[in-house]
C-alpha cells in the first residue's frame, strides 16, 4: 500500500514544476486513483449489504404430503404446508438499531483509512516540495560559488 502511494505521489508531485499542481489537486488525484481506497469502498458496499441481510425474515419453506390408504384407490388425502418464521416485532426494531450502528462503523473505518492514505500523500507530497525548493536553493549557491571562483581565479 505504501508503495502504491508513494508512486502515485511521487508522479503527482514530480509533475509540480511543470505543470504547477497544487497539493490539494494531487490529493484529489490520489483519492481518486488509489487502489486501497478503492478497495474499502467495495468492501464497505458488500458489508453494508450483508448488515443489511441479517434483518430479513427466513426463507419459507413449503411441505406436500400424500396419503395411502389400503381400502382405498389411489390417494386418499394429501397436506400442503407452508411456513415462515418470524420474530417479535421489537426484536427487528433492535436489529435495525444495531444494523444502522454497524453501518456507521463501516463508514468510519473506511474515512479513517481514506483520511491516512491522503495524510501519507500530502507528507509525501510536502516532502518533495520542499526537496525541490532546497535543490533549486543549493543549485544557486553553486552558481554564485562558481561566479565566486572564476572572479577570485582571474583576480
Amino acid at each position: 500500500m505504501k508503495r502504491i502511494i508513494l508512486i502515485t505521489t511521487v508522479c503527482a508531485c514530480g509533475l509540480l514544476p511543470l505543470q504547477a499542481q497544487s497539493v490539494n489537486e494531487v490529493l484529489q488525484s490520489v483519492a481518486q486513483h488509489n487502489k486501497s481506497i478503492q478497495a474499502q469502498q467495495k468492501n464497505g458496499e458488500a458489508e453494508k449489504i450483508g448488515i443489511e441481510a441479517e434483518n430479513s425474515l427466513e426463507d419459507p419453506t413449503v411441505e406436500y404430503s400424500s396419503f395411502f390408504s389400503k381400502g382405498v384407490n389411489g390417494q386418499s388425502g394429501s397436506e400442503l404446508v407452508v411456513s415462515q418464521g418470524f420474530d417479535f416485532p421489537t426484536v427487528y426494531n433492535s436489529r435495525n438499531r444495531a444494523g444502522r450502528d454497524k453501518k456507521e462503523a463501516v463508514d468510519y473505518r473506511a474515512e479513517a483509512l481514506r483520511r491516512n492514505v491522503l495524510l501519507e500523500a500530502k507528507t509525501l507530497c510536502l516532502d518533495m516540495i520542499r526537496l525541490n525548493r532546497q535543490r533549486d536553493l543549493l543549485d544557486k549557491r553553486m552558481q554564485n560559488a562558481d561566479e565566486l571562483l572564476a572572479l577570485y581565479e582571474e583576480r
